[in-house]
């Protein structure tokens, strides 16, 4: 049972909403805050994307950790021990 919280749903929802402001704030005050409200909430869904692709990076190579091989290094579609011997045949 997943418990997570979907916080990019919430804030684009909370993005949506139309913005209450008490009556004494001037329009140029009131467009201030609501421009600043914008910018936060960009700022905000951004950050959970981010976090999101991290914790999917994190889960994925967890998952692949037990599936790892260790394979040898390969230059020019040879592996290092023939690039090594035919370098010392060379040599002598």
């Amino acid at each position: 049972m997943d418990n997570s919280i979907d916080v990019k749903s919430k804030l684009l929802k909370i993005k949506a909403r139309p913005v209450n402001l008490p009556y004494e704030i001037k329009p140029p005050e009131a467009a201030s805050l609501i421009r600043e409200r914008e910018i936060l909430l960009k700022i905000a869904i951004a950050l959970e994307e981010q976090n999101q692709y991290l914790i999917d990076k994190i889960e994925t190579l967890s998952s692949h950790q037990e599936e790892m091989v260790v394979r040898p290094v390969k230059k020019n579609s040879e592996s290092e021990e023939v690039i090594e011997k035919n370098q010392a045949s060379a040599g002598t």
